[in-house]
């Protein structure tokens, strides 16, 4: 979800480069608003685990500075959510994500 203040990943721009005739997954699952019915979905097929990847451009939206707080408060209630329905979190801190601004002023992780 590109809102409360998430900047631009390399895969954001990267997918609305027309790569893919115009798909860009914006949205996909929508789990930034339905993680509670996603977590109950997890409930009610009997998950114990559960992985998802931290977005640094919701969390660090310039790639560093200040923590962006309502992406802070969005982990903090998927996890407080898995956690009260018993399901352990397991957090991958990166994967392939990156905030644009890093890619742009450092040229992301081929940076001399």
């Amino acid at each position: 979800a590109d809102e409360d203040g998430r900047s631009p990943s390399i895969w954001d721009v990267f997918a609305h480069s027309g790569q893919y005739g115009g798909a860009a997954g914006d949205v996909a699952c929508d789990q930034y608003h339905k993680y509670k019915e996603d977590v109950k979905l997890m409930v009610d097929i009997g998950l114990e685990a559960y992985r998802f990847s931290i977005s640094w451009s919701r969390l660090l939206p310039s790639g560093r500075g200040p923590v962006n707080p309502k992406g802070l408060q969005y982990y903090n209630n998927l996890i407080d959510e898995l956690i009260t329905h018993g399901i352990q979190p397991h957090a991958t801190l990166h994967h392939f994500d990156l905030p644009q601004a890093l890619e742009d002023e450092y040229g992301g992780w081929l940076s001399p």
